[in-house]
């Protein structure tokens, strides 16, 4: 088994080329999405839909809160509840639920042809995590930056959550340049 983590800005292509070079995707946010499903009572079943929950405007205008008028995207649900409250919570709690994901995997760990995809790896924590995980299991680990711009890309939000793959927002080499530069840096800051 090898294991490739995608990391690049809102928009970057990095669950495009993990559907497309990998023989199956699993992410930290999948937990964190099966969480507001059944929070919301609603699942989206195809792309389209859960790119339209993301933009999807909730408003209320609660007057239990003396008036106050509540405004977010599907998207700020997901990062507000992912980031402000779970990992706020505990910064562990995803990585916790995806090396769950991954151990389910490990009949696969002898096929050296079998390739998971994580297109969502976000904070260094998550990134050592895969790491340690890796030379634990003496699994081959590549980092690779997306940089592709659709027209979703978007480099510049303010969320905790996308201050990782922001940093790399210039840096210009190779696959095997960028994944070094990924393992020391992150290794080094432990």
């Amino acid at each position: 088994m090898k294991i490739r983590v995608y990391i690049g800005v809102i928009g970057s292509g990095k669950d495009y080329l993990a559907s497309k070079e990998c023989d199956t995707v699993v992410n930290f946010a999948d937990a964190l999405r099966s969480d507001i499903w059944r929070m919301v009572g609603w699942e989206p079943k195809t792309p389209e839909e859960y790119e339209i929950f993301k933009k999807l405007e909730f408003r209320g205008n609660a007057l239990d809160l003396k008036g106050h008028n509540i405004s977010f995207t599907g998207r700020d649900l997901l990062q507000r509840y992912g980031t402000d409250i779970r990992r706020a919570e505990d910064p562990d709690y995803w990585i916790n639920r995806l090396l769950h994901m991954l151990g389910l995997y490990r009949d696969n760990i002898l096929r050296k042809d079998f390739t998971v995809g994580i297109s969502d790896c976000k904070f260094e924590n998550e990134a050592l995590a895969l790491i340690q995980f890796s030379s634990a299991w003496n699994i081959p680990l590549t980092f690779v930056h997306t940089t592709y711009e659709s027209d979703k890309y978007f480099p510049y939000s303010d969320h905790e959550s996308e201050k990782f793959a922001q940093q790399f927002l210039k840096f210009k080499g190779t696959e095997e340049e960028f994944d070094k530069y990924v393992k020391e840096l992150v290794w080094e800051r432990r």
